[in-house]
């Protein structure tokens, strides 16, 4: 698992320590998280406001960096969180967003997975969706009117 730094100007992943070099590291807005068998795209910074669940999703979607409009923004899946949450100690995440002046991984954020297997929803409607908690880890199912944050994110597939 490792973090590079989407570089604005060529859309293209650079290291940190190759970043840490440019003129102004707080210039990037993206981050690539390089797991096994996927990457994963994360802005650097919360979107602004609280949203429930569906407005989050749409914040998500409706989030274009400029030249990636080819590009696919959502709300993470539970897994993609879990793999966040272990990149900040095992690769360098943390490091990442403070190099490039992004939001710290803390407080609630919206998943873009709904509680599948809650009584109610299998019968009538989604009530509950997933919410992640970046600073520990944490996944909990919460009331899709709820209020929590939104970190944008695209999966590339290897």
């Amino acid at each position: 698992m490792q973090t590079f730094v989407i570089n604005p100007d060529t859309h293209k992943p650079v290291t940190l320590d190759e970043w840490a070099k440019d003129k102004d590291p707080k210039r990037a807005t993206l981050l690539l998280l390089k797991t096994e068998g996927y990457s994963l795209i994360i802005a650097k910074n919360i979107l602004d406001g609280e949203y429930t669940f569906d407005e989050a999703q749409k914040a998500a979607a409706a989030f274009k960096p400029e030249g990636l409009d080819a590009i696919t923004f959502r709300c993470p899946t539970r897994k993609e969180c879990i793999d966040i949450y272990d990149a900040r100690f095992l690769g360098g995440l943390d490091d990442a967003l403070k190099l490039v002046g992004g939001d710290p991984m803390r407080g609630w954020i919206w998943t873009s997975e709904v509680d599948a297997d809650e009584w109610f929803a299998r019968r009538y409607s989604a009530s509950y969706a997933w919410s992640f908690n970046q600073a520990n880890g944490t996944l909990y199912s919460n009331y899709v009117f709820s209020a929590f944050r939104c970190r944008a994110c695209a999966l590339l597939t290897d």
